[in-house]
């Protein structure tokens, strides 16, 4: 028996010493995926980590589908050909660069101009993205905080086609189709406002929204929505106003609401719920006039006394019998990614290339 026991111990001894001996597991480098179909780059603008590798795959078919992803730079970073998706045997309609070095990399397809993309490259991806649905036709939520850290995915979850068209031109934006998204990074603090360009005429009005931006360690005001009366309604007599106080990760504690009217630039106190994150306020809308009124209302803290109103829009007609308005909201609306053209140079032949951008 002590001499089975001592065997079965030298035994385990070697093993150990094996397992010493054999070398650790790699670790896997990080991956993102940009898919090339219907003559677009799927996000068109893609944020990563350092040390990534990105993987374009060509799911376009003969004989218009051959595309190239080409940096920018005459392909001096990267230039690599991606065959239609009949090679996807032999994945020769893929191709794969790692990005070490934080930065921006734009490139394009060689063989259809139109086909533009970007590789936002940071030193770590520190937040999830904030999605933003594109309904038919609204966003929701309209209005959303996010940090330099973060992107924005706008998804498109109705059955129009709608876009995203940021009034700073600086942000690109992009086309929506059903079921597509569009991620969109902001790299500077601020107040960013968009629209469907199908479905309004402007940034106050119709299908729009925003988007607050704050440092990736800063904080931002707390955000209010309307929740009644809709926008574009047409009210009279007592109008019962009502909305929330939106918060999330970057936002302050807000200490109250509060409303204006029009060109009146009086601010007045609405009932807060912090609890719940409702208000209210009854609006005597004889003391306006006739016609479009915008409505302001801001959630203010102590740290924000002063912070950017939200609007919504109404048309106030008092010569009808007066009724109390309320109910309805405004209706949100839905994130979506931009799709993001690839074009490929059919003089490279060749497998599916790996390269490292340094």
């Amino acid at each position: 028996m002590r001499t089975a026991c001592l065997a079965l111990a030298a035994a385990l001894t070697f093993i150990g010493a094996l397992g010493a001996l054999a070398p650790a597991a790699e670790a896997k480098e990080p991956t993102a995926d940009v898919l090339v179909k219907g003559r677009a780059f799927d996000p068109p603008i893609l944020k990563v980590a350092k040390g990534t590798t990105v993987i374009w795959t060509n799911e376009d078919p003969a004989p218009t589908g051959m595309h190239t992803a080409t940096s920018d730079d005459e392909g001096e970073t990267f230039d690599e050909p991606l065959f239609t998706i009949e090679f996807a045997e032999s994945d020769l309609n893929k191709a794969e660069v790692t990005f070490d070095e934080v930065g921006v990399v734009e490139y394009h397809c060689k063989v259809h101009a139109d086909m533009h993309g970007e590789i936002r490259v940071v030193a770590s991806l520190a937040g999830p993205a904030v999605g933003v649905a594109a309904r038919d036709n609204a966003f929701d939520p309209d209005s959303v905080s996010a940090n330099t850290s973060q992107s924005v995915n706008f998804t498109n979850r109705g059955q129009n086609r709608h876009n995203v068209a940021f009034e700073d031109a600086t942000i690109q934006g992009g086309n929506l189709d059903a079921g597509r998204s569009l991620l969109v990074n902001f790299t500077k603090p601020g107040v960013y406002r968009y629209r469907c360009q199908f479905h309004s005429s402007d940034f106050d009005s119709g299908m729009r929204g925003e988007v607050r931006v704050a440092n990736a360690s800063a904080q931002l005001p707390p955000r209010v929505t309307f929740t009644s009366p809709e926008e574009g309604a047409t009210v009279n007599g007592t109008v019962h106003i009502t909305g929330k106080v939106a918060s999330g990760p970057t936002e302050v504690k807000a200490t109250g609401v509060q409303l204006r009217f029009g060109n009146n630039t009086t601010w007045a106190d609405a009932e807060f719920d912090a609890a719940a994150s409702t208000w209210m306020y009854m609006w005597d809308s004889t003391n306006a006039t006739n016609g479009p009124l915008t409505i302001f209302a801001r959630a203010t803290s102590t740290e924000f006394p002063d912070p950017t109103p939200t609007t919504t829009k109404v048309t106030v007609n008092n010569t009808a019998p007066a009724v109390v308005v309320d109910g309805g909201g405004k209706k949100g609306g839905l994130p979506g990614f931009e799709l993001v053209g690839l074009a490929c140079a059919l003089g490279v032949a060749g497998l599916a290339s790996r390269r490292r951008f340094h």
